[in-house]
């Protein structure tokens, strides 16, 4: 078992190529057993591991297994997905697409975009369930914030999504949501903090604003300007821009 890392953009050669730098090392050895290589971005996953087995010095025919996001590619045998997966950025199986191509996913190329646009703040709102784009969205977070209601089914469920996130060194963050009134949101919180789970402090109850704004697609802030529930989402605004350093609160200018 190996890891593989992609260290760097090397500089292009005087075709103006794009070439990708790899790191890779051995799992479990020590002292680490490592290699650097150079690959033209338009190398194919297929060729990267014949590339790699050179490097390492190995022989024969292997199967092989990218895990990247949280999703395997590769040999099938090996529980792999390959062909005509749209996640590389192209049409053909995953033998004839790039390695280039996992940086053409929307929010890579996205991102960068609104970032020159002079856009400050990007909210990506995921599937409520863990799968490669939670991946993706978290990799490229500053904060991944995690909604859950305080029932048993919900606490266990998000365990997945707190590994994401943690898998992708985000910091991240529990807000307890819908909550009813009495003691549920408390013993969530105590039961989540004991497994080490960061628990944002304002809680969302089960408040009617939110269920009547979204019939017409308005926020709370519109529905009911002065209300509890938009009193609510203000302050966990404040606190998530807090933890994360962005200078600009609620009422001052957002």
């Amino acid at each position: 078992m190996g890891r593989a890392k992609l260290h760097t953009e090397a500089p292009a050669p005087d075709n103006g190529a794009k070439i990708l730098q790899f790191k890779i090392w051995l799992k479990g050895i020590s002292p680490m057993i490592w290699r650097r290589v150079q690959t033209p971005a338009s190398t194919t996953l297929r060729e990267l591991h014949g590339i790699f087995q050179v490097a390492m010095g190995w022989e024969g025919v292997h199967l092989f297994l990218f895990n990247l996001r949280t999703a395997n590619f590769g040999s099938w045998q090996l529980g792999g997905r390959w062909e005509h997966d749209k996640m590389w950025g192209g049409t053909g199986d995953l033998y004839g697409n790039t390695v280039a191509g996992i940086w053409r996913t929307p929010h890579f190329v996205m991102l960068p975009r609104a970032k020159a646009g002079g856009i400050e703040l990007a909210i990506i709102d995921t599937a409520p369930h863990s799968n490669a784009e939670a991946a993706t969205a978290a990799s490229l977070a500053d904060f991944v914030l995690i909604p859950c209601r305080p029932a048993r089914f919900d606490l266990d469920a998000i365990a997945s999504t707190v590994e994401i996130a943690r898998a992708a060194n985000a910091p991240c963050g529990v807000v307890i949501n819908a909550a009813p009134r009495g003691r549920l949101a408390e013993e969530a919180r105590a039961a989540l903090t004991s497994k080490g789970v960061n628990v944002i402090e304002t809680v969302l109850h089960q408040r009617a604003a939110y269920s009547h704004a979204v019939i017409d697609g308005r926020s709370v802030h519109e529905y009911e300007p002065n209300g509890a529930a938009a009193e609510e989402i203000d302050n966990l605004y404040n606190h998530i821009t807090r933890l994360y350093g962005y200078k600009k609160r609620k009422g001052s200018g957002v």
